[in-house]
């Protein structure tokens, strides 16, 4: 089983398909599934299929160019042409969770349900309302009543989901089952 979000979601989904049979589901938060996509062809550095003279500069320059609070640099841009998990994550061959927030500034919610309802056996589940990681909008300190209801919404959706899909095997359920009811007692809390 695999559990990523944001950046890593897109990571784990290609990872997986590259490793079939290594997993027996893959859970996604918030997931960002096309890279470029997102941290290329909206940026002010990158025009036309290309980085700008600008962007060459400055990347030149500091060695990474800014995406947010992020910093890519030159091996990360290039590589992020090569790693393409919304084409890969049609073949999972696993059961995908995928759960995002309708309202996420950070990573689009129409681009993340749009590349993983192709994997077949794929349930994608929006928490309405929530900004990136489950947050209320604006909430930084992760603390605002909305940011726990979301957050409960989403430690009961994850147990439930893994006992009945992804650890249909009596062993894996037995050892599954354990981490379920912790999780369970913190989304209580």
């Amino acid at each position: 089983m695999a559990v990523a979000s944001s950046f890593g979601g897109g990571l784990a989904a290609y990872w997986a398909s590259e490793h079939p049979g290594s997993l027996s589901g893959v859970m996604l938060l918030n997931p960002l599934p096309d890279y470029a996509e997102r941290t290329h062809f909206d940026k002010e550095f990158w025009r036309d299929g290309a980085l700008t003279e600008e962007g060459a500069r400055d990347l030149e320059r500091d060695g990474w160019l800014r995406h947010g609070r992020f910093r890519m640099g030159r091996p990360l841009l290039d590589e992020l042409f090569f790693i393409r998990p919304q084409e890969k994550i049609k073949d999972l061959g696993v059961p995908l969770l995928t759960m995002h927030g309708g309202a996420d500034g950070a990573v689009p919610h129409d681009t993340a349900k749009e590349r993983t309802r192709e994997c077949a056996g794929s349930e994608f589940v929006t928490v309405s309302g929530a900004d990136h990681g489950f947050a209320h909008p604006g909430d930084e300190e992760f603390d605002h009543p909305e940011t726990l209801r979301f957050r409960a919404g989403v430690f009961e959706k994850a147990p439930e989901w893994m006992e009945k899909t992804a650890w249909p095997q009596a062993g894996r359920r037995a050892r599954g089952t354990r981490l379920i009811r912790g999780v369970r007692r913190v989304a209580r809390a």
